[in-house]
């Protein structure tokens, strides 16, 4: 079971990095744009749809025996790496206001995608 949630935390560290990179990125390559806005939808309707990211959910189920169980109701991947790394627990209004900027960034990234496409 370690295997697997090793590989959903390298995967959810990859779509984190396309979330924070993809922005900057798609404004160089146009390209990449529609992209980047399925990457970002895609977490944001998530979020919305299942109260919070499934691969949280997986890897705190998949660590949930032994000694890398994850404990807390409200564990969240960026919380509990950044508690467990660097011992550092940010504010929700932090986490609150990350996540709005999340879905604003969302909502930005599908207009200038539905401005190119028209």
């Amino acid at each position: 079971m370690r295997i697997w949630a090793n590989i959903v935390f390298l995967s959810h560290l990859f779509w984190v990095g396309l979330i924070l990179g993809g922005g900057s990125f798609a404004a160089t390559h146009t390209w990449y744009s529609p992209i980047n806005f399925a990457v970002v939808a895609t977490t944001a309707v998530s979020q919305v749809l299942f109260l919070g990211c499934p691969l949280t959910a997986l890897e705190k189920a998949l660590r949930s025996h032994g000694k890398d169980r994850i404990e807390g109701v409200k564990w969240s991947f960026t919380v509990h790496y950044l508690e467990r790394w660097f011992g550092f627990t940010p504010p929700t209004i932090v986490r609150v206001t990350v996540g709005y900027l999340i879905g604003a960034f969302a909502i930005a990234l599908f207009g200038m995608w539905l401005n190119q496409a028209l």
